[in-house]
């Protein structure tokens, strides 16, 4: 519960990102959205680990601490 993504996920506020970010998504058309919480935990991952689009989403699908911050989003 010490590993810094673990202490990101619960620290961080994830609802500021829904606020800024959902106004971009307009409901109904195309595919539902991604929830933004998990958007904008891969492009942290992905900024600070200098990692491709298929490498980040690879590694998180890999890696539980990756996963911890958006682990609430995820299905049990």
């Amino acid at each position: 519960m010490r590993h810094q993504l673990v202490i990101l996920g619960n620290e961080a506020n994830w609802s500021r990102f829904g606020e800024k970010w959902g106004k971009l998504f307009v409901e109904g058309k195309g595919r539902p959205a991604t929830p933004t919480r998990l958007i904008a935990e891969l492009h942290y991952l992905q900024h600070i680990h200098a990692l491709s689009d298929e490498q980040v989403v690879a590694r998180w699908v890999e890696n539980p601490y990756w996963q911890h911050p958006c682990s609430k989003l995820l299905p049990v």
